[in-house]
Order: structure tokens, then sequence, then C-alpha cells
């Protein structure tokens, strides 16, 4: 441990080179199990987005997209934090490493050789990571590779954000967009609404993690670095969407909804088509560390495809404890866990669906229903449910 936090000193803290990533899995008992995606925008902090399932793990999945709804600009320091709390449940590190911006693909390009090394993002040798990705920000489109410990590798993702729901956050945080729109005449064709790259459906609004601001807490009792913990905002928290002693310098709007989904070509796979249907398979030719069909046990590495479980199963790759064993280390008795639909691992025939032992067969047959009202449309279907 004392090893692993030299080393996050000496590259990040304070380097306008930093390129540092956390995912933190965060079990809230108002929000729910969701993970945080955190990157690093400059020497003192980072830019987050909260993703209800976890990153996603599997090129065939039917919900290749999921939502990413931008949070709070967080101090650099929480990118090291697991602790757990009453009335924040428990936060652990399920993954951690650094970040390499892409260039985004044109879709009028060739395609390129999966087995070529990656291009560079930039032939600048001024442009840092960090620029990199403020400027990939501001296009609302980011193309980013992770280098983690428990992330197969190369594993790469697009986010993206669309203008409609760019316009629908600023709306929202009070703020207007930066460029103003022409009038239209009566005549004129109001514009389609956006979707991403993959086609997204108004059904993802579901994704979208819940507001879980502590508010039973006397925030003036408190650090400002327990407020960050427990995310009390105060005026000034709003008007910058920055905790104290972070700085938002790329412009982020609270609570703008993105689109997260895998860039299968650059995490190594081909597309085959099988009787009319397609598929992506990993391409052998394509260098990659995994090792076998569950990873590499020794390292903890996941392989292809790979599901996020929720808080019961997974663990922090830095200390191995699951968020029961931090409240236990944090002496939190009272936690009371979100009764939910814990995961959806693979929306495939039959679906499988895992479900908290709290729920009444009632709301499991409830869950049930509203899974094949909105996923399933061929019959007959079935669904499987564990615990």
């Amino acid at each position: 441990m004392e090893g692993f936090l030299s080393e996050w000193n000496a590259g990040n803290v304070g380097n306008s080179q930093g390129a540092h990533f956390v995912i933190h899995q965060h079990d809230h008992p108002i929000a729910g199990t969701h993970y945080d995606l955190r990157l690093q925008i400059n020497e003192t902090s980072s830019a987050s987005w909260a993703i209800m399932y976890g990153l996603p793990g599997d090129p065939n999945s039917v919900r290749l997209n999921r939502n990413a709804t931008e949070t709070r600009i967080h101090c650099l320091w929480n990118h090291l934090i697991e602790t757990a709390s009453s009335s924040t449940g428990s936060l652990l590190i399920w993954d951690t490493g650094t970040y390499t911006i892409l260039p985004r693909k044109s879709k009028y390009s060739p395609s390129s050789d999966p087995s070529s090394p990656p291009s560079s993002p930039d032939p600048s040798p001024e442009a840092t990571p960090q620029a990199l990705l403020h400027a990939a920000f501001q296009k609302r489109k980011i193309r980013i590779r992770l280098h983690g410990s428990r992330l197969p590798d190369p594993y790469v993702l697009n986010l993206r954000l669309t203008k409609s729901e760019d316009a629908a956050g600023r709306a929202k945080s009070g703020r207007a967009p930066r460029t103003r729109r022409r009038r239209q005449g009566k005549g004129a064709p109001q514009p389609q609404n956006e979707t991403s790259d993959e086609g997204e459906s108004e059904d993802e609004r579901s994704e979208d993690v819940p507001l879980a601001v502590d508010t039973a807490v006397q925030a003036e009792k408190l650090s400002a670095m327990e407020r960050e913990i427990r995310e009390l905002e105060d005026e000034q928290v709003r008007l910058t969407n920055a905790y104290p002693g972070a700085s938002n310098t790329i412009g982020s709007v609270h609570q703008r909804r993105w689109y997260v989904s895998p860039d299968r070509p650059a995490c190594g796979f081909v597309e085959k088509r099988t009787k009319g249907r397609s598929t992506w398979e990993l391409d052998n030719h394509v260098e990659s560390y995994d090792i076998g069909a569950n990873g590499d046990k020794s390292t903890g590495r996941l392989s292809y495809p790979f599901y996020v479980r929720g808080a019961e199963y997974e663990r922090s790759v830095v200390t191995g404890r699951r968020g029961v064993d931090i409240l236990k280390d944090e002496g939190v008795n009272d936690f009371v866990q979100r009764k939910r639909l814990e995961t959806c691992l693979e929306l495939s025939y039959p679906l499988v669906v895992q479900v908290s032992h709290e729920l009444h067969p009632s709301e499991i047959m409830e869950i049930i229903l509203i899974l094949v009202h909105k996923y399933i449309t061929a019959k007959p279907w079935a669904v499987i449910v564990v615990p």
C-alpha cells in the first residue's frame, strides 16, 4: 500500500502531466450501487461520471451503451479513498491506473488493422494528456484507453454527449450553452433529437444514477474533506460544480447525461457475420494481457467478456476488501442497503437476472415484467432469477 501511495503521489499530485483515473464502487443507501469513473483534469482535480451498472465488458451485449451521469469535480486525493458510513454507504477502489486520450475516428476514414500499434493521439509534443482530455471534452466526444490493474488490456471507451443532452443539462443547471442557435421561421423544419453513435433510446433514463445528497448531517461541523466524501453541497459547490480544493477547469456541468460504450475494434475485436447475424470475436493477432476465459487469477485482471456483479461480490483492487468489509472496518453497523435489482448480467435468451435476497416475490415479479416489457420482444421468452 505504501508503494502504491508513493508512486501515485509522485506521478499525479501537482503534476500537469498526470493522467490518473479511478473507478470507485459506491454502494449508497439512496442512489444504490453505482460506479464512479474519475479522470484527472489538472494538478488537483478530476472530472467524474456515475455509471449505474459499471463499465461494459461484453462486446455482444444488446445493451452495449450505458448512461454516464456527469457529477461534481472532485479533489484528486479522492482517488485514494476507501471509506464507509451509515449515511454514505461503502466506497472502494474497483480499478485504478492511467489513461490515454486517443484520436477520434471519422466514419469516413478507412478501417485500420487492429493488430497495428495505436497511432499517437496528437503529433504535438506539447499536448499533455490533460490538454487532450480538455479538447475532447469540449467536443463532447472522448475516446479513451484505460490502463488499469483489473480491466482487460486493451480497454478503450467512447464517451459521448449529444447536443440535446448538453442543452438539457445546462438548462437544468441554469447555465446556457456557449453558442447561440439561429432563429427559425415557422416553416423551418424542427431539428431531430440527436442520439449517440450506437442508437440509445429513452428507456435508458432508467440507468441514471439518482441524486444522493446527504442533508441530514450538519455540514458546518465537518471538514472540507469529510463534506466531499459525504457529497454535501453548498451554494459555492453548486455554482462552480466543484468541491472545495478542486477546480473546474474543464467546464463540467452537473447531471448531464453522457453515453459510454466500448470501442470494440480498439479493444481487439473483429466483426464476423454468420447466417446474417453479426458477432464480435477477439482477434487472435491482437496483443493482450488476458489469460484464459476468466482472466489472470494471479493478478486479478479480467478478460472478455466480463460483468460487474455488484457490491456483494466485487473487491477493491488495492486492499482486496468488499463493501461489507469496509463497513465493518469503519465500525458501521447501521447501514441500510437499498433494496434493488442487483445486476442484469446479460440481456440475452434466456434473460439472467440477479436480485437482492431481501426483495419480496411480488417485487421480483414486478421487476421481471418491467424487463420483459422493455427489452424482450421475441416470444416465447424465459427469465432465470438467481439469488
